[in-house]
């Protein structure tokens, strides 16, 4: 899941280099920049809480 998130987010980027100059790619590189790195935020946090389910709000404020 982290793997494709990053892919998502790298995309993004790529388009935002790209076509900054156009509104549209500027959006669509916003966009999946953004959603790539909330569902990498998403994965890692899960993979966070796994390590101790009991400990979860110590471990993800480190």
């Amino acid at each position: 899941m982290i793997t494709v998130s990053m892919l998502v987010a790298s995309a993004g980027t790529t388009l935002l280099g790209v076509g900054l100059g156009t509104p549209s790619a500027t959006a669509l590189g916003l966009a999946l920049f953004d959603a790539g790195c909330f569902a990498a935020q998403a994965a890692n946090q899960s993979q966070v809480i796994a390590i101790d389910p009991e400990r979860s709000g110590s471990l993800s404020s480190v």
